[in-house]
């Protein structure tokens, strides 16, 4: 069946008997089914929630470190200026929280995700950690160095972390890291530089930063 425009000198679309549809604009194809799906040619736009939401991106709140920390401590301490939140506008939301540390260190380290909702204490995400041993230190991540490595080299520590927590709409929800190296005291963990500074051209200032996202579920 072919549909055309009151003139007859356009085709507005074709139905195939048994198969396929053919939408035209201007008397040019711009969508067809197949037995696949369906093909557009050019620019499709969608609005609403696709997928009834499943899945959505409802707001991202991102947080930076620009400054530089020196981390001392067999115990674990908080990364300083860096603790974003987040306020979920829906219940029942995940939060994904991505996260870019750049660091030196003189020793095997470590860092720990931590959690307060309303304000509350913060307390440590035990989920996002490895299972307990006597005598290890069990962390989010591990960040390694050493005395031998270049006195201006920065690496990098990243991730992402899918979260589910309990809360209710308007309690703001906030996270930040700890950071310890506990096999030796001497160690030390730099942020946002190496372990040496002179204020020169060899000295690098990355910053590390904190993004979350909070998904409806």
């Amino acid at each position: 069946v072919n549909i055309k425009n009151a003139a007859g000198s356009a085709t507005l679309a074709v139905f195939h008997g048994g198969g396929g549809v053919q939408l035209n604009f201007n008397n040019t194809n711009k969508f067809v089914t197949t037995n696949t799906g369906a093909v557009v040619t050019g620019i499709l736009t969608a609005t609403g929630s696709p997928g009834a939401g499943i899945g959505k991106i409802i707001q991202i709140v991102q947080a930076f470190k620009k400054d530089t920390q020196l981390i001392q401590s067999q115990s674990f301490v908080d990364l300083a200026g860096l603790n974003p939140s987040i306020t979920p506008e829906k219940a029942g939301s995940k939060i994904i929280v991505h996260f870019v540390i750049n660091y030196s260190a003189t020793g095997d380290a470590a860092f720990q995700l931590h959690r307060s909702i309303a304000g509350g204490s913060y307390a440590e995400l035990s989920d996002y950690r490895g299972d307990a041993d006597s005598n290890s230190t069990n962390s989010t991540r591990c960040i390694v160095g050493s005395s031998g490595s270049g006195g201006y080299e920065i690496e990098t520590a990243s991730g992402y972390i899918l979260d589910d927590p309990s809360y209710s709409v308007g309690q703001a929800i906030a996270y930040k890291f700890q950071f310890c190296s506990p096999y030796h005291s001497t160690y030390q963990i730099g942020i946002n530089r190496g372990k040496d500074l002179h204020n020169s051209t060899y000295d690098k200032r990355p910053i590390s930063y904190i993004t979350l996202m909070e998904v409806e579920s």
